[in-house]
């Protein structure tokens, strides 16, 4: 049975989620008073993978993308940039603090992007800048959240 790329990113996103739930239930579901507690948002993101991945695993087999009869072959480019992708975020939560919200984000931001494929500079350059630029400003300056 061969299963395809959209069949395995489904199952490993599921595993994800799962992942996710499990380490989330030990965190408090209440804040103080009014406010939302520190699983609200980890929840919120747990409820929208797990979902997501459902529509993919439906997307899949409504699109008949698991063939019988043959041997199962592996996508080693798009398991290179998964792995890739796992040493990003390991550097990325290394170096948040020490480095900063704005450098250590604009950094992986553009890593990124290369990595799947963008190679125009104003894109790669660009709009990392205007994204986390946006957002910290959302945070720090609307939300009053403190950022390293």
């Amino acid at each position: 049975m061969r299963i395809s790329t959209e069949l395995w990113l489904t199952l490993f996103v599921f595993a994800l989620s799962s992942l996710a739930a499990f380490l989330t239930y030990s965190l408090p579901t209440t804040g103080l008073s009014t406010e939302l507690g520190p699983a609200f948002f980890p929840w919120i993101t747990v409820i929208g993978m797990f979902l997501f991945s459902v529509l993919l695993l439906v997307r899949s087999i409504w699109n008949k993308q698991i063939v019988n009869g043959e041997t199962p072959s592996i996508n080693w480019k798009l398991l290179a940039k998964l792995a890739l992708f796992l040493v990003y975020m390991g550097l990325y939560a290394t170096f948040y603090v020490q480095v900063g919200y704005l450098i250590s984000t604009g950094i992986f931001f553009v890593l990124a992007m290369l990595t799947l494929g963008e190679r125009r500079p104003l894109h790669f350059l660009v709009i990392p800048l205007i994204v986390t630029g946006g957002v910290y400003l959302v945070f720090t300056q609307i939300l009053n959240v403190y950022i390293p």
